[in-house]
């Protein structure tokens, strides 16, 4: 230690300092602005600064003894009453421990970052599974129950696709706020990602988590008011209760999410607990599952043909390929009974892969047999994330030796609104491909008529709900009416989905409707089947002279 100090420094002063000669070791180079180190000590300035510097900063992970040592060592540097050889040794220390303060604090950022949702700064999904781990101990002493809520907020896709994301995100910081108030008592709230959060209790019994859970749905049941929009949210609300029995963490959630789906289904109830009847459907979903696999490596999917007709001039134009499920056991399954167990078990690429194979090898066939038909296929919103899902198609056409224009992609209007720029990008490579691009089910989306304009279809299919009531239902015909004008006036086909009378076909001929499928001209058939009732059909009355043959 220095002996030409200026004054007697304190015990407390002397200690950091001879801690620091000997933990920094004795040469020093010239010390100069301690740039990022959390601390800057400028030693011209006053003492008053040099404390208050000091005392601003985190401190919390240094001992009372150190804080005072350096607070009293920079106010004699800042003082000029250190002699000039222990200067150093402040600034060095200072530099130290500032460094030190600036990695803890990162540190501890980093730690939070890891286990908080960025958004709603709740815990998130690492961080919740990782909490119902640690109760597992607790439930297996059967000592308290465990009750796990997952609550999802439904059709915040659509708020998305409607209003944009920004939207969509300070709608999810209002939820993040009606959950805080409807679960005041819970053990732990926070959001597993999307849509979804998730609520857990300790020493809870049935009805009380009944009741947050109800409590949770009326929380949604008004319209929020958010970035100057009125929007309508629903939530559903799953529940798997942990009690004596020993259950791993990642089943408690399986079970959840497994109500949670009932929950969805649900026309009015939606709140479920897991039960024996959940787990039955579950098993048998699961069963389903197992059949679909083997059902894709053998081969048993097959592809029924609906034609798909001019209203103008009663002449076929193409075909709609639809999958059906030739079980060994349960015979020709519809689409409607396997394909929502497809998509959750991730099949729904290589069955799509399959569909577009095949219907594209139909085509040519029928092309060799003097029959030119337009073939559609169903896309999914699966496919559209899928990387290389246009060269996947393209391949395929290119295998199947028929021309582009004569495939057409059908996507539903809702899977056109889930991720818009994603699907707007693939869309016009395949048009590029000259394929031609149908928007399904539309209507029963909630996509704006500015998004539709600028997406690149070429036919928008009126959903068959619609045209169930025309020309006799004043709504449904007013309906399908604006749907026809907007359409044509766009520059696109209008193609009716569902036709099943004369007085249909006749009516939408007159409106300017396009085309049109339905029971009224075919059925779907097997490829063997289409090809003999396209030989029988005759065209020779259009709508506008006659009744349809």
């Amino acid at each position: 230690m220095a002996t030409d100090s200026k004054l007697d420094l304190p015990d407390q002063v002397q200690a950091v300092l001879d801690g620091a000669r000997q933990a920094l070791g004795l040469n020093f180079a010239a010390v100069g602005p301690l740039e990022g180190s959390g601390i800057v000590c400028d030693y011209s300035s006053g003492g008053d600064d040099a404390d208050l510097q000091v005392g601003s900063r985190d401190t919390d992970f240094l001992a009372p003894f150190e804080v005072d040592g350096i607070r009293h060592a920079l106010l004699l540097a800042g003082q000029g009453q250190l002699a000039a050889g222990d200067v150093p040794y402040v600034a060095q220390l200072v530099s130290f421990f500032s460094h030190a303060a600036h990695r803890e604090r990162s540190e501890k950022r980093v730690s939070r970052l890891a286990c908080e949702d960025t958004l709603t700064r709740l815990p998130n999904g690492a961080f919740c599974e990782d909490w119902v781990r640690k109760q597992r101990s607790t439930v297996e002493s059967g000592k308290k129950q465990l009750a796990l809520m997952i609550v999802a907020l439904d059709r915040l896709t659509d708020v998305n696709a409607s209003f944009g994301h920004a939207t969509g995100d300070s709608v999810l910081i209002e939820a993040t706020r009606l959950l805080r108030a409807a679960t005041p008592d819970a053990d732990l709230l926070g959001r597993i990602g999307g849509a979804e959060f998730c609520v857990a209790s300790r020493a809870a019994d049935e009805s009380d988590i009944d009741v947050v859970g109800r409590r949770i749905l009326d929380a949604f049941s008004a319209p929020l008011e958010v970035n100057g929009h009125t929007i309508w949210l629903t939530a559903s609300v799953g529940i798997a209760l942990g009690g004596t029995q020993a259950l791993e963490h990642e089943q408690l959630f399986e079970d959840a999410h497994a109500a949670l789906d009932e929950a969805k289904a649900s026309d009015r109830e939606r709140l479920r607990f897991f039960g024996s009847e959940v787990s039955e459907r579950l098993q048998r979903r699961q069963a389903m599952q197992a059949d679909l696999r083997r059902a894709l490596r053998r081969e048993e999917f097959c592809l029924f043909y609906q034609p798909v007709v001019d209203l103008a001039t009663g002449n076929v134009q193409g075909a709609e390929a639809l999958i059906r499920w030739n079980h060994p056991e349960r015979g020709l399954i519809g689409p409607l009974d396997f394909v929502p167990d497809a998509e959750e078990a991730g099949l729904m690429l290589p069955i799509g892969a399959w569909v577009i194979e095949r219907a594209m090898r139909q085509c040519r066939r029928w092309c060799e047999e003097g029959m030119r038909l337009r073939v559609s296929v169903n896309v999914s919103a699966k496919h559209f994330q899928a990387p290389a899902f246009t060269k996947q198609v393209a391949a395929a056409i290119g295998r199947s030796g028929v021309d582009a224009s004569l495939m057409e992609v059908e996507i539903t209007e809702s899977v056109a609104m889930q991720h818009a720029a994603i699907v707007s990008s693939v869309l016009s490579e395949l048009k590029t491909l000259g394929i031609r691009i149908a928007l399904d089910d539309f209507g029963t989306g909630y996509s704006s008529l500015a998004y539709l304009k600028s997406l690149p279809v070429n036919i928008i299919k009126i959903d068959r709900a619609f045209i169930a009531g025309v020309p006799i239902d004043n709504d449904d015909t007013a309906i399908v009416r604006a749907i026809i004008a907007f359409t044509l006036c766009t520059g696109r086909q209008v193609r009716a989905e569902g036709v099943e009378t004369v007085e249909q076909a006749h009516w939408l001929n007159a409106e300017g409707c396009d085309m049109a499928q339905g029971f009224l001209f075919g059925r779907p058939l097997p490829p063997d089947d289409f090809k003999q009732w396209r030989a029988t059909y005759s065209a020779e009355q259009p709508p506008s002279e006659g009744a349809f043959p």
